[in-house]
């Protein structure tokens, strides 16, 4: 005889993951706009994630830049967005480089055809269940992992496609 566990219980005991990553780890041709989303394990303490910081490292010219994630936002260079399923709220976090981000007058996009290596360099991440966010798991954010830009022929794709209209509509 054995019993189960409802899935909420379940990931109380758990600690949360990252399941998913865009970019992919090792992706190539991966648009120039500055846009990661992060999927985790279960429903997360969306400020504790906030207060995390990221470093992205252009492993080609070998210059690396820290972003605190909640002081990108309150500076109005990134934006964020939370989502999710109905079983598990603020499971997904989308980040993006705002358009209207110019520095030095110019608007911000990583540079064409190079690798770029991304770590979360300060877990302050937790679950909404309290527990911190491990990152060594199969999307390793401890160690990093890499993607490669467009190269020159793409550059004027310079974006993620979006949805424009379904069918039938909602």
């Amino acid at each position: 005889e054995f019993t189960t566990q409802d899935e909420e219980l379940a990931n109380q005991n758990h600690y949360p993951q990252v399941e998913s990553v865009t970019p992919a780890p090792d992706a190539q041709n991966v648009p120039r706009e500055l846009y990661l989303e992060l999927g985790f394990s279960q429903s997360m303490d969306t400020d504790s994630v906030l207060d995390s910081t990221l470093r992205i490292t252009d492993a080609t010219a070998g210059i690396t830049f820290p972003i605190q994630i909640s002081q990108a936002i309150a500076d109005g260079y990134v934006s964020v967005n939370w989502a999710g399923p109905s079983d598990r709220p603020n499971s997904i976090v989308q980040l993006k480089v705002d358009s209207t981000y110019l520095p030095e007058g110019n608007p911000f996009s990583l540079e064409k055809d190079r690798t770029y290596k991304l770590q979360m360099v300060d877990n302050q991440a937790q679950g909404a269940n309290g527990l911190p966010l491990i990152l060594g798991g199969a999307i390793n954010l401890l160690s990093g992992f890499e993607f490669t830009t467009q190269d020159e022929e793409l550059a004027n794709q310079n974006h993620y496609p979006q949805v424009e209209s379904v069918t039938p509509a909602p």
